[in-house]
């Protein structure tokens, strides 16, 4: 669940509109939108504010290895190539694909 998700329904199943929860969270409006719209640029200690609310605060996550690697040499490839991918291959395709292509990933 991404953030704008959690704070989204957690608002909703407390009947709250967005200004009563910037209201109770002591934030503005604004960033109560830009935070159930996805905006990727939130301060850390804004976002804490409103999830403390939730009894909740940001920290660490494991990330899924495989979208992560999927993005980066994809991103890399289509950069010096122009070439761009819809989807990305597992990660254990990745090192053929580049092999494949006369280029050494480092996979």
């Amino acid at each position: 669940m991404t953030l704008s998700e959690f704070l989204k329904n957690k608002r909703r199943k407390l009947n709250l509109t967005q200004q009563q929860l910037a209201g109770e969270a002591g934030v503005g409006l604004r960033f109560i939108r830009d935070s159930e719209q996805g905006k990727t640029t939130l301060r850390m200690d804004i976002v804490n504010q409103v999830l403390k609310l939730f009894g909740q605060e940001l920290g660490p996550q494991p990330i899924n290895r495989e979208k992560a690697l999927c993005k980066t040499p994809a991103l890399m490839w289509s950069f010096y190539s122009g070439v761009m991918w819809s989807d990305c291959p597992a990660y254990s395709d990745l090192n053929h694909f580049f092999i494949g292509k006369g280029i050494n990933s480092g996979v």
